[in-house]
């Protein structure tokens, strides 16, 4: 995990929100220039309601 991730997952816990790091593949939407427009996630659906184990 990479440091901003890091810190975003401390800043969480402090606030007590459980938050778990998942690996999932994505795309990068790109313009004409090659600056990222936007991210696409698998369907977010397949996540929520999901209990997950720590």
């Amino acid at each position: 995990m990479n440091d901003k991730l890091q810190q975003e997952k401390e800043t969480f816990h402090k606030k007590g929100v459980k938050v778990v790091q998942i690996k999932v593949d994505a795309l990068l939407v790109l313009d004409e220039q090659g600056f990222v427009t936007g991210i696409k996630l698998p369907d977010e659906a397949e996540f929520l309601g999901k209990k997950f184990e720590q």
